[in-house]
C-alpha cells in the first residue's frame, strides 16, 4: 500500500487529465491558463482544493488542509511577476505555494469554450431548442500551418520526377515538425507534393521548391491558404434559443436555482 510521498497521483498525470477535458489551446490568446505553479521536486497529488479565485483566505485554507494542488478557475497570475516577495498579495500567494510545494492549475476560458464546460452547464438551466457558441473556436493545427504549397508534375519521366520530389521532401525534413508537414501523392498520370506550413516557414519552403524545380516546371507551383476549420460547439459564450419565451424574472429564478445561489447580479439596462 502506498504511503507518504508515494500516495496519490503524480502531478503530471493529474495535469494530463485536466488537459484532456479541455486543452489549454482552447483558451483566449489574452488568457493565462494551464499549470502556473509547479514544485521543483516531483509531486504526488492527494488533496485538491477547488476555488473560483485564489485569494489569501483561500490560500490559508489550502495550507491548513495540506492541499497538493489548487485548481483555481481564474488565474492568480495574469501579468508577469517581477519579484516574489511579501510586498503584494499576489506575490505572497505564489511565495506560499512555493514554500508549501503546492501546485496551481487554472483552466479559465479553456473550460468556458469546451463542449460540456462552464458555459454549457450554465445554458442547461433552460429548456432550449438549440445552443451554439457566440465566438467560434477554430482548430489549432490550421492556425499553426495555414499555408499550402503544391507542385504538380506529369509522370512522363516517373523516375526523374520522383527523385526531384524526394529531394525536396528530404530538404523540407530539416524544418521543425511543428512548422510544416509534407506528403507525395500519385493521382492517375500526375505526381504531386503538398506542403502545409506556417507563415514564417513559407519563404524557406518556396526557396526549396525553386532550388530543385526547373524554371519550366515552376508554373505548376501553387500557393494557397487554408480556411480556418471551425470546431463545432466549441467557443466562448453560448447563444441559447429557448423552447418557449420566458419573462426576465423567470430567467433569474432558473439561474438562481441552477447555480444554488440566493442572490445573483442582474443588469437591468439590458432589458
Amino acid at each position: 500500500m502506498a504511503t507518504g510521498e508515494e500516495a496519490g497521483m503524480p502531478l503530471n498525470d493529474v495535469v494530463s487529465k485536466l488537459k484532456s477535458f479541455a486543452s489549454p489551446s482552447l483558451a483566449e490568446s489574452w488568457d493565462n491558463v494551464g499549470l502556473l505553479v509547479e514544485p521543483v521536486t516531483k509531486k504526488n497529488v492527494k488533496n485538491i482544493l477547488l476555488t473560483n479565485d485564489l485569494t489569501e483566505n483561500v490560500m490559508e485554507e489550502a495550507v491548513k488542509m495540506k492541499a497538493d494542488l489548487i485548481l483555481s478557475y481564474h488565474p492568480p497570475i495574469f501579468s508577469p511577476l517581477k519579484s516574489v516577495t511579501r510586498r503584494t498579495w499576489k506575490e505572497r500567494i505564489i511565495a506560499t505555494c512555493l514554500e508549501n510545494r503546492i501546485a496551481v492549475y487554472s483552466p479559465h476560458t479553456s473550460y468556458d469554450a469546451v463542449i460540456g464546460g462552464v458555459n454549457d452547464w450554465l445554458a442547461s438551466a433552460f429548456v432550449t431548442k438549440s445552443v451554439k457558441p457566440i465566438t467560434q473556436n477554430y482548430a489549432p493545427d490550421v492556425k499553426l500551418k495555414p499555408f499550402k504549397v503544391e507542385i504538380t508534375s506529369p509522370v512522363t519521366d516517373a523516375t526523374r520526377t520522383s527523385t526531384v520530389l524526394q529531394q525536396i521532401q528530404n530538404k523540407l525534413a530539416e524544418f521543425k515538425p511543428e512548422e510544416l508537414t509534407s506528403k507525395i501523392l500519385v493521382v492517375e498520370d500526375e505526381m504531386k507534393l503538398t506542403v502545409s506550413c506556417s507563415k514564417s516557414s513559407l519563404p524557406g519552403v518556396i526557396e526549396t521548391f525553386q532550388t530543385y524545380v526547373s524554371d519550366g516546371d515552376q508554373e505548376h507551383l501553387k500557393v494557397s491558404k487554408y480556411e480556418d476549420l471551425p470546431m463545432p460547439g466549441v467557443g466562448l459564450g453560448r447563444l441559447c434559443y429557448l423552447e418557449k419565451p420566458l419573462d426576465v424574472m423567470t430567467v433569474v429564478e432558473l439561474v438562481k436555482k441552477h447555480t444554488r445561489l440566493n442572490h445573483i447580479y442582474f443588469n437591468s439596462s439590458l432589458i
